[in-house]
């Protein structure tokens, strides 16, 4: 908080008149909202050098998760708030053809529950499919095939990887009135 204190002199006289006060309040939210926040115990017991880590709730943390199939091709999902589904998929990858190759981009959009820490998403003959490691990484497969009359029968599969993307800092405008 900061104030800031102005005086106004007379123009005849040059003696103060009144004061003015200028209040500026900036405030900053730099933690992210609780449900992307650890548990307290990972802060508050200290660790000796014979212990082991704290874990980490294993669900999913909510929020965008982003990475990269084997192919160095983007992949992304949102897990839902209360961390037991997802409400968005999105992958692209590189299948071989007959008469050539093809690239998909895929978004499956709707709730895919997450079970046991795992999730699959089946969409005509693709299979997506993902698991936990921790609450902030996942790894999963991808497997598609289907036929074009102009590049033939089409298929592939391969691997992700992906993590939690922390949430971005918030930060509030200064508020100023004067008084």
């Amino acid at each position: 908080m900061e104030i800031e204190k102005e005086q106004k002199m007379s123009k005849r006289t040059g003696a103060a008149i009144g004061m003015i006060a200028t209040l500026c309040l900036t405030l900053s939210l730099s933690s992210p909202p609780s449900a992307y926040a650890l548990p307290d115990e990972l802060f508050t017991k200290p660790l000796t050098p014979t212990q082991e880590p704290l874990s980490v709730d294993s669900a999913p943390m909510p929020g965008d998760w982003s990475g990269t199939t084997n192919q160095d091709y983007p992949v992304n999902f949102t897990v839902a708030a209360s961390r037991t589904s997802l409400s968005l998929f999105n992958i692209k990858y590189r299948l071989s053809c007959t008469y050539g190759w093809a690239t998909k981009t895929i978004t499956s959009t709707g709730t895919f529950n997450i079970t046991g820490g795992s999730f699959t998403i089946s969409t005509g003959g693709a299979v997506y499919a993902g698991t936990f490691v921790s609450a902030t990484s996942a790894n999963g497969t991808w497997s598609d095939s289907f036929y074009d009359p102009w590049i033939g029968y089409c298929s592939g599969s391969g691997t992700w990887t992906a993590a939690w993307q922390v949430a971005a800092r918030i930060f509030l405008p200064s508020v100023c009135r004067n008084y």
